[in-house]
């Protein structure tokens, strides 16, 4: 029986953890012949072990109903047959039919406590029914029955990972590999915990190992990929995820982890094309079509991310992010009236959402609605108060409504809380700039903006060098446009740099 469960990571990545179950034995050589024991049960109808072994056939056949009869039927016969009721108990398992697999499980106990196989089966039994600390007790159980048992650390120590105790997990699973040194699946869940505990070296040697020992594991080169992302080693993510791809092409999260390593490189075309295919194969995943937006957004090819966006919100239509990130599309292709409803429902949904209610007075700003744009800022900056973007759009609509105090105090905020915040500077200097145009009766307060604003131009060339040429482009324009002579103020006019 195959049990799977995804442990996800704050990248959306997914750590997949599964399990098999393993099939208790008959007394006699099942093997897989179902015809051979069906005549065997012809002949001998009452033979309880005949028709434990004809269950055992149908279980490696996957026939888990048919297998369930003839284990019913065996202990019908002979009431006190352990192995007959513990298989029952993995056929119930297999079937999904939990808490009648646990009964049968505890009825083979009763006759022989000590039948390990029979705890085993138990544990998964209570773990399927989220009954953690039962499963714990049953998987120790084995362990105390055979304590050099690999497999039964692995067991128990899979369960404190579902459960979230990943410490106890670490030792259960080293102690695992201890006894198996060639264990890929122990390695695997332990990359997983220690991955869980913020331990990336640990982590990493524990995939290394599982896929020293197996090639072959998709699941421990993706976790690799994992491991080499949150360490900012995206090259090296990108082959890992593409050793995963090589023994599973059908694998979405390979695909997923391959185009954001590319879109951390800043390579955003190349992240469009391992985006798409992940979603080919998980087309109703919401989060992947909010990443392929991402890409397309870094692009500006804003049609296409406004299309992958409403995918996004057709699937999932009470996300808050993604309304959020449909309207700022909408803002980039000019579509004004789109983008203030796509805000407001992103903050109806999530009225706490500081950036939704920004993005909503820049939607009234671009409709060049000024005034109305300024209570939704001004609710961004109660929910953020060293929001600097917010506090850059604020002092521009003021400069836009004429309301230079409250536009230079803004702006001089922004750039005093986040100094690194090029369009902050940007936006200060462009206001400075055109104060010191304007003040044409007042030349020596003119010329302190003019070098406030050519002292925020040269702060720029080492914080953003593309905005440092876009803004000397921006001041040389204004001079082309809006030429004139400063009157004389006792010193000469600040030259442009």
């Amino acid at each position: 029986m195959k049990l799977c469960a995804t442990l996800l990571l704050p990248i959306f990545m997914a750590l997949t953890i599964a399990s098999t179950v393993a099939v208790a034995q008959s007394p006699a050589d099942a093997g897989d012949d179902v015809s051979y024991y069906l005549n065997a049960a012809t002949q001998s109808p009452a033979d309880a072990n005949v028709r434990n072994a004809l269950g055992v056939a149908y279980l490696k056949r996957s026939q888990h109903e048919e297998a369930a009869a003839q284990f019913k039927v065996a202990v019908q016969l002979k009431s006190d047959f352990t192995e007959a009721w513990s298989n029952l108990g993995v056929a119930y398992s297999n079937l999904a039919i939990y808490d009648s697999a646990v009964v049968s499980f505890g009825r083979a106990i009763n006759i022989n406590a000590e039948f390990a196989d029979a705890y085993n089966g138990l544990g998964f039994a209570y773990r399927n029914l989220q009954r953690t600390a039962e499963a714990v007790k049953s998987f120790q159980a084995v362990i105390a029955l055979r304590p050099e048992d690999a497999r039964a650390y692995y067991n128990l120590g899979e369960t404190y990972l579902k459960s979230g105790r990943d410490s106890l997990a670490v030792v259960a699973l080293k102690t695992a590999v201890r006894y198996r040194k060639n264990f890929p699946a122990a390695y695997n869940f332990m990359g997983v915990a220690w991955m869980r505990l913020q331990k990336l070296v640990p982590a990493e040697d524990a995939f290394r190992d599982a896929v020293r020992y197996n090639p072959n594991f998709a699941d421990a080169y993706n976790h690799l990929g994992i491991v080499c992302m949150q360490s900012r080693r995206y090259r090296e993510a990108i082959q890992y995820y593409r050793e995963a791809l090589r023994v599973n092409p059908e694998f979405a999260d390979a695909y997923a982890g391959t185009g954001l390593a590319y879109f951390k490189l800043k390579e955003s075309t190349q992240a469009v094309e391992p985006y798409g295919q992940a979603i080919r194969r998980r087309p109703d995943d919401a989060e992947l079509r909010r990443y392929l937006g991402e890409a397309f957004v870094s692009l500006r090819r804003y049609e296409d991310a406004a299309t992958s966006y409403r995918e996004a919100a057709r699937l999932q239509p009470d996300n808050a992010e993604t309304q959020m990130l449909l309207g700022e599309v909408y803002f980039m292709l000019n579509e004004f009236g789109k983008s203030v409803l796509s805000h407001e429902t992103a903050i109806r949904l999530n009225p706490k959402s500081a950036r939704a209610y920004l993005g909503l007075g820049r939607a009234y700003g671009g409709w060049k609605r000024y005034s109305d744009a300024l209570a939704p800022v001004k609710k961004s900056l109660e929910l953020w108060p060293e929001y600097s973007e917010a506090h850059t759009y604020f002092g521009w609509l003021n400069q836009q409504l004429k309301n230079h105090a409250a536009a230079e105090a803004a702006l001089r905020q922004a750039v005093t809380m986040n100094v690194s915040d090029s369009k902050a500077r940007f936006g200060l200097a462009m206001f400075c700039m055109e104060r010191s145009m304007d003040m044409r009766t007042n030349p020596i307060a003119a010329d302190d903006y003019r070098r406030e604003a050519y002292s925020q131009l040269e702060l720029l060339r080492s914080v953003d060098p593309d905005m440092y040429v876009r803004l000397k482009d921006e001041i040389a324009w204004m001079f082309r446009t809006r030429p004139y002579d400063f009157p004389q103020a006792g010193r000469e006019p600040t030259p442009i740099p």
